[in-house]
């Protein structure tokens, strides 16, 4: 892994002409009150991992605007937004008088259109054993099995209009699809909404959210994407007052790069379950997908590492006090500190300059 440039030391070719300078960690007489230009450290032992960090925005998973199926005029709103309704709750009253009038002629209609089917039905009754005992002719039993047939299929039809006729007074109390939060009421009482039909998607009543389910979308550049492994649990900080903790599952990574702030990159779907309803719609939070993990690793600060050519080293006090480069060996980075896989004892001191010296090798 590279060390970032700006923590780079560079052999000055001036000290390979008058040597190496040592500073011994004891103070001259013409330094005598001077702090230190360096302090002593010890490496820690922590687990560190190395990720890809980037912002998301937060939406719910499951966000519905409610809508009727049928056109009427708003008799009650129930809701308000902020309110926690279960599945089957009643969220809105349309007006049902004409459906109550409705339903009162497709009753009447079945009561008259049951008289003729009875009236026709001992008829064709009658007509059949009489052309049974070929005292009628066939076109007058046909006549009659016609007419019962036809008040059979009144009947039906009125049958059918009465259940439409409830149907539609059903229709006229908005329920809640599922459970959830009411995030907006954009209608009022008294108003006159229009139903879905084939040539309308109606008017929408009250939207609705699962807010136990969030949706984070993020962007993640080309550069990033193939470092990401979807079946890995992203950490999630909610943009927020306590800069809440807690893990998202990757949902979908898309296909198709796209140009976010002039980045081309990947967008890339979580899917973050809050219980406790923390997180709310429209935040924002940062992400960080795990690449890489060292566990109990001994580690120092990245600014105490310096590179000379090809070797990289740190600055430690030797037996004698004196302050001389150690070669190591470093890994991952989480651009705070950097792991120590070769060259150091936990028990190392470590100088931490506050202006980079070349010392004795």
């Amino acid at each position: 892994m590279r060390i970032p440039k700006y923590i780079f030391t560079k052999v000055i070719p001036l000290f390979a002409a008058i040597g190496f300078l040592s500073f011994p960690t004891a103070c001259s007489d013409s330094e005598k009150g001077r702090e230190p230009a360096y302090t002593i450290i010890e490496p820690t032992r922590m687990d560190l991992a190395t990720t890809v960090s980037t912002s998301g925005s937060i939406s719910p998973l499951f966000n519905v605007q409610v809508r009727s199926e049928v056109s009427g005029r708003i008799e009650k709103i129930h809701v308000e937004a902020g309110d926690q309704v279960e599945r089957g709750d009643l969220l809105l009253q349309l007006e049902s008088e004409t459906f109550e009038a409705e339903k009162e002629l497709a009753v009447i209609r079945i009561e008259t259109s049951q008289l003729r089917l009875n009236r026709a039905e001992r008829e064709f009754n009658r007509k059949k054993r009489l052309f049974e005992n070929e005292l009628i002719s066939e076109e007058e039993f046909e006549t009659a099995e016609t007419n019962y047939l036809l008040a059979r299929n009144e009947f039906r039809s009125a049958e059918k209009d009465l259940v439409a006729a409830r149907d539609r007074i059903r229709q006229t109390q908005i329920t809640a699809p599922f459970s959830g939060t009411v995030l907006r009421v954009p209608v009022t009482e008294g108003e006159v909404i229009t139903g879905a039909s084939s040539v309308s998607t109606g008017d929408n009543l009250v939207n609705l959210a699962d807010l136990e389910q969030m949706l984070i979308t993020t962007h993640v550049s080309q550069g990033d994407i193939d470092r990401i492994d979807p079946a890995r649990e992203a950490e999630v900080i909610v943009d927020g007052a306590d800069r809440s903790r807690s893990k998202a599952n990757i949902q979908r990574i898309s296909p198709l790069a796209t140009v976010e702030d002039r980045v081309r990159g990947f967008t890339v779907e979580l899917i973050l379950r809050d219980p406790e309803g923390r997180t709310r719609p429209g935040m924002t939070a940062t992400l960080h997908f795990p690449v890489e993990e060292a566990d109990e690793a001994i580690t120092l600060p990245l600014v105490a590492i310096q590179v000379d050519g090809l070797e990289t080293f740190v600055e430690v006090l030797n037996g004698d006090g004196e302050i001389v480069t150690q070669p190591v060996q470093i890994g991952i980075n989480d651009q705070d500190r950097v792991e120590i896989r070769e060259g150091l004892n936990p028990d190392s001191q470590v100088v931490l300059r506050s202006t980079p010296t070349r010392t004795k090798r």
